[in-house]
């Protein structure tokens, strides 16, 4: 019995000590729903997270048309990054994710070198900031450079929605870009966000769907495309 005990009291002290962030504190509605997104979806426990794997799939009318596969090793900040082109070249990259700089790379199962593995670092850093806000956006919005706005309701197929809007200063491979995060107010969970990229391209509302549970975190893992048979899914997904 006092085992058993001692047992309990280990487990509980392990718990105590499992990395939790406290949520970022921003004045005003844009701020507080914005911390209630970043609970929601498991924000102060992405410390937790010590290495993330998952596929960014593309498909158009059911059929994939690109996948990028990560293997995020969330702790050391770098990412093995593996796609096709649209030439059927096939890459596999290393990048640390601080500087972009890829440690080591292949095409088509040749290493690279000098330029082409500088060339292939920005590649697979460009894949990793696409792909990863993705899938975390709902954890990044108190990232530096991040812009909170709130929008107020919005009604969407006899609901009332609320509405957070992102845009950038100055980071980010696009920081002309804005989005209309539209957050259900009683789960506080994402269910679309309406893209406004930088440009002279029309807004596009994008349905976040089929939330679940990634180890720490909470997250959907399908994107449908409003008016189109486009999708992103996102599968193959491995969290330590």
């Amino acid at each position: 019995m006092l085992q058993a005990e001692g047992e309990e009291g280990s487990r509980e002290r392990a718990e105590e000590e499992v990395p939790i962030a406290p949520t970022p504190k921003v004045e005003g509605p844009a701020g507080e729903l914005a911390a209630r997104v970043y609970e929601a979806h498991g924000g102060q426990r992405w410390p937790q997270v010590e290495e993330l794997g998952f596929r960014f799939v593309v498909k158009n009318k059911g059929e994939e048309s690109f996948a990028a596969s990560h293997d995020w090793k969330v702790w050391e900040g770098v990412d093995r990054v593996r796609w096709t082109d649209e030439n059927g070249g096939e890459w596999d990259v290393t990048v640390n994710l601080d500087d972009g700089v890829a440690r080591e790379a292949s095409r088509d199962g040749e290493a690279l070198e000098g330029e082409a593995l500088e060339v292939a670092g920005k590649s697979a850093y460009t894949r990793w900031i696409n792909d990863a806000y993705w899938l975390l956006m709902p954890i990044k919005v108190f990232d530096p450079g991040v812009s909170l706005g709130y929008e107020g309701p919005v009604e969407r197929d006899g609901e009332t929605l609320e509405v957070l809007e992102l845009s950038f200063e100055g980071v980010g491979l696009t920081p002309g870009d804005r989005y209309l995060v539209q957050v259900d107010p009683q789960s506080d969970e994402v269910r679309a966000w309406e893209m406004h990229l930088q440009g002279d391209r029309p807004p596009q509302l994008v349905y976040w769907d089929d939330y679940q549970e990634l180890g720490p975190l909470r997250l959907p893992v399908t994107r449908n495309f409003e008016g189109s048979e486009r999708q992103i899914i996102f599968d193959e997904l491995r969290v330590k």
